[in-house]
């Protein structure tokens, strides 16, 4: 089951991504976890044109709710790291 709530920490969300497959959706709370970033900053950078010279993790769109796909966020760490 995928961690979620205010609880969920950066710990149980590793644990679940790592047996998780990489089209398992996640919402910003658990992708912002994942990250180890504020969720605003996820919301800033889906909102701002242009990329500043920084790559952006990609986000799907479900009617009005974001998501982000678990190998998007795998591969935007490696990316970055």
């Amino acid at each position: 089951m995928i961690p979620r709530g205010s609880q969920t920490d950066a710990r149980e969300m590793m644990d679940f991504c790592a047996f998780a497959g990489n089209d398992q959706l996640l919402t910003c709370e658990q992708a912002a976890t994942m990250l180890q970033i504020p969720e605003d900053t996820l919301r800033a950078w889906r909102t701002v044109r242009g990329n500043g010279g920084h790559k952006k993790p990609p986000f799907i769109r479900i009617g009005r709710r974001i998501r982000y796909r678990l190998g998007d966020l795998r591969r935007y760490i490696s990316e970055m790291a």
